[in-house]
């Protein structure tokens, strides 16, 4: 179980854009009670004696957490998914789909060219 519970979040809210609902609001009810679970445990660890400002660090703590998760998970993201318009061209063509592959190919080349030629 990840303890921290950033990434989770991200996915749910991924899964929400996505339209899956189910699945996305489940990982968002997840997320949330688990970061209760950990700032419930933090607080009865310390037996509630701990001084405002501790209490303050710790709250810019948890969202920096979640914050660098999301970015985190969002530059992940962008290198799995980094295909750029000749590599999906390739793609189309070997999977058979001629006109898109053509389409995609001329405008891949038009912005290649920048508009010079």
């Amino acid at each position: 179980m990840i303890l921290v519970p950033g990434i989770s979040f991200g996915t749910a809210m991924r899964d929400l854009l996505c339209g899956d609902l189910a699945s996305g609001s489940l990982k968002t009810l997840q997320s949330v009670l688990q970061a209760l679970m950990i700032a419930f445990g933090y607080v009865g660890a310390n037996e509630g004696n701990q001084i405002w400002e501790v209490a303050v660090n710790m709250r810019y703590i948890v969202a920096a957490t979640f914050l660098f998760s999301a970015v985190l998970q969002f530059v992940g993201l962008g290198l799995v998914y980094n295909l750029d318009k000749k590599t999906l061209a390739e793609m189309n063509k070997a999977l058979g789909r001629e006109e898109e592959s053509e389409v995609v190919a001329t405008n891949a080349v038009a912005e290649g060219s920048d508009g010079l030629a």
